[in-house]
């Protein structure tokens, strides 16, 4: 699951820099990359009922709120979540008010963040964006050892590896990598 969650967000990332930024890089591999994408998004989140309904109550509402959704294939993404949770409805569980509560205090971080980002550093590359997007990777790596005392850590580590882990670190890696040979 883990090694899914991060490909997930490595792909999400390269598939928004490929449409974002038309590096050269990405173009010559933009079929794959998309593709790729398609099939880990799924796949991580039909993995986790949980992570489909915090996609489409959460993220895809944000991501509309700060205009993220701007192209057909974003477009064509949002039916993701609600296939994998028609799919997988009968895994959902109830497993008490704290969980509940867990699992809405990181929907509303993940909205806090994706917020903050787009408001706080609305241009594509500045080194300032990639300093708070290496905070968001430190921050997540650490947060692994704290998941473990949550209800369910899988949940939580499903969450960081994708879009605390794999979409942040892939994003500073390609704008430094990028802008560097600039």
């Amino acid at each position: 699951m883990r090694l899914i969650a991060l490909l997930a967000g490595t792909f999400f990332k390269l598939a928004d820099e490929l449409l974002d930024t038309h590096h050269p890089i990405l173009i010559e591999y933009s079929e794959h990359i998309k593709t790729l994408c398609i099939v880990f998004m799924t796949l991580f989140l039909y993995m986790n009922i949980e992570i489909s309904i915090l996609f489409i109550l959460v993220y895809i509402p944000s991501c509309f709120y700060i205009n993220q959704i701007d192209t057909p294939f974003w477009n064509s993404m949002i039916a993701i979540p609600f296939i994998t949770s028609l799919f997988t409805y009968q895994s959902l569980t109830y497993r008490g008010g704290t969980d509940i509560l867990e699992k809405c205090s990181v929907a509303f971080l993940l909205f806090l963040i994706t917020f903050l980002e787009s408001k706080t550093f609305p241009e594509e590359y500045s080194k300032n964006k990639i300093i708070f997007r290496t905070g968001v990777v430190l921050v997540s790596i650490v947060s692994l050892y704290i998941s473990q005392f949550f209800i369910d850590p899988a949940f939580i580590c499903s969450i960081l590896y994708s879009l605390g882990i794999g979409y942040f670190a892939t994003s500073v890696v390609f704008k430094t990598i990028s802008n560097s040979s600039e």
